[in-house]
C-alpha cells in the first residue's frame, strides 16, 4: 500500500509540474488572443482601446520572459521552432507598441494591424501544436 501511495504521489507531482509548463504556454496564447481581439474590436472607443493596449504593453516584458521560459521546457532552444516562435512573439510585442503609438497620434495603424492579424494566429497555432505534443509525451510517460 505504501508503495502505491508513493508511486501515486510521484506521478501526481510529475504531472503537476509538467502541467504548469503547458499552462504557461496557454497563458501566452490567451495574451495573444487578447491582443488580437483588442486590435480588432469595433465596439471599443479609442480611449478604451488605448488604455487596454497600454496595459498589455506594460505586461509585455514579463510575458515575453514567461513565454521563453515555458517554451524552452517544451521544445529545445536549439529547435528552429523555438527561435521562430520567440522572435515572432517579440515582433508582435513591438508591433503592438507601434500600433498604439499610431492610433494615439490619430493615424490608422493599418500596417501594424495587418501585421498582427497575419502573425498572431500562426503563433497561436504553433503554441497549441507544441502544447499538444508535450501533453501527449507526458501522458505516454505516465501511463
Amino acid at each position: 500500500m505504501k508503495f502505491f501511495l508513493i508511486f501515486f504521489f510521484l506521478v501526481s507531482f510529475f504531472g503537476t509540474a509538467q502541467r504548469s509548463k503547458i499552462d504557461s504556454l496557454l497563458m501566452t496564447r490567451d495574451y495573444l488572443s487578447e491582443i488580437l481581439s483588442t486590435v480588432n474590436a469595433n465596439d471599443l472607443g479609442k480611449n478604451e482601446q488605448l488604455q487596454k493596449l497600454k496595459i498589455m504593453i506594460k505586461q509585455a516584458s514579463a510575458k515575453e520572459r514567461k513565454f521563453k521560459s515555458g517554451l524552452k521546457e517544451v521544445i529545445p532552444t536549439e529547435s528552429p521552432d523555438y527561435k521562430t516562435m520567440t522572435d515572432r512573439f517579440h515582433w508582435i510585442l513591438q508591433s503592438v507598441a507601434l500600433y498604439r503609438s499610431d492610433i494615439s497620434s490619430n493615424e490608422n495603424g493599418l500596417s501594424e494591424k495587418r501585421f498582427l492579424n497575419q502573425n498572431i494566429p500562426p503563433l497561436i497555432d504553433k503554441i497549441n501544436y507544441h502544447g499538444r505534443l508535450f501533453e501527449e509525451k507526458i501522458n505516454f510517460k505516465t501511463h
